[in-house]
């Protein structure tokens, strides 16, 4: 998760909207989810997004229907390299800690969507594969191939 609960700069971008009319903060545009303290210009936008998902997912299930939260980790977690190189790169950015574990994101996310209710899975296994080959998986330094779209679309598949 990049900042917000989708790793969208489209989506970044209208969630800024509604707490600094429109403007993405540069301290804050490389944020990921951590166990540290959110900022309160993150947090307003964390609590604005979580509000919005949990009340999609409430008239979902009033409609019978059922919302699974699916979390596809940010690109630089695909191998510890890379993201030991985010972070380095991007801590006046608003990445968390050296040193925080590549794992942590993921784990943060998750329990807070399962205290909400959400049931939750993550893709992380299959951005471990991708980060083991690059070569096969990656057309640049953020985009899958097809053959890394096809990997991801079989973990959504096992998990539907």
């Amino acid at each position: 998760m990049n900042g917000w609960l989708g790793h969208s700069a489209l989506y970044m971008r209208h969630r800024a909207q509604t707490v600094n009319k429109g403007n993405v903060l540069a301290h804050v545009e490389k944020y990921v989810l951590s166990r540290q303290p959110r900022s309160p210009e993150v947090e307003a936008v964390f609590q604005i997004t979580l509000r919005d998902m949990l009340a999609c997912s409430e008239s979902v299930t009033q409609a019978g229907g059922m919302i699974r939260g699916c979390i596809l980790p940010h690109a630089p977690m695909a191998s510890p390299g890379r993201w030991r190189r985010f972070l380095r790169l991007n801590q006046e950015r608003g990445a968390p800690p050296l040193g925080t574990p590549l794992s942590e994101p993921i784990e943060v996310l998750s329990e807070i969507l399962v205290e909400n209710g959400m049931l939750v899975w993550s893709l992380a296994d299959e951005l471990q594969t991708i980060g083991g080959d690059l070569r096969t998986y990656i057309c640049d330094d953020y985009h899958w191939s097809a053959e890394g779209h096809r990997l991801v679309a079989e973990g959504l598949l096992l998990n539907l």
